[in-house]
């Protein structure tokens, strides 16, 4: 899954802004002017420092 979210544009160091969470609808993300919808599993896997 890590290849994965590098090929969605989430590096290392990119800032990333959650813009939702619902419990049974995918996690929100903003990366880069652009909106990312990715499963709770693969969100977990993001680690933020």
């Amino acid at each position: 899954m890590q290849s994965r979210l590098l090929s969605l544009g989430l590096l290392p160091g990119i800032e990333v802004e959650v813009q939702s969470t619902a419990a049974h609808d995918p996690v929100l993300l903003l990366v880069q002017q652009a909106r990312l919808a990715i499963g709770h599993t693969m969100a977990a896997m993001i680690v933020v420092g």
